[in-house]
């Protein structure tokens, strides 16, 4: 039987790293994420399967769904840092950052970019080897 409390408390950090990757995005590049929270794409499904197992009819597929969503996000994530990048090149630069970053120089503007997408992405990569190890 799977530990559902600690799958709780990893649905719980997976939405605050959700947060923190929206403001990023919004910070870095100007856009919104299109994909919605851990909780709310994924409720239903720890919901589901929780009873499931609590049932004796398996851990139905809660981790499964988180694995393929933190993929997801890890892919959109880098999928940021490329566009950030082209960004940069670009004469305009400053018109895609958040109102708070134009007044810095670029090379500050990249230092900083760099150290938030370093940290998101190992946060990232730390819970879905959690995530994983919820099956073992």
């Amino acid at each position: 039987m799977m530990d559902w409390d600690k799958a709780e408390l990893l649905l719980d950090e997976g939405e605050e790293l959700w947060n923190r990757h929206t403001e990023f995005n919004e910070k870095y590049g100007g856009f919104l994420s299109d994909s919605e929270g851990a909780l709310w794409l994924l409720s239903p499904v720890f919901t589901e399967s929780s009873l499931m197992d609590k049932a004796g009819l398996g851990e139905g597929h809660f981790v499964r769904d988180y694995i393929k969503y933190l993929r997801e996000n890890i892919a959109e994530l880098k999928s940021s840092e490329e566009s950030f990048r082209n960004h940069m090149t670009e004469r305009m630069w400053r018109e895609y950052l958040s109102v708070k970053l134009r007044f810095f120089d670029k090379e500050e503007v990249i230092r900083r970019f760099d150290e938030e997408y370093v940290v998101l992405l190992k946060d990232y990569q730390n819970l879905l080897s959690q995530v994983k190890l919820l099956k073992k």
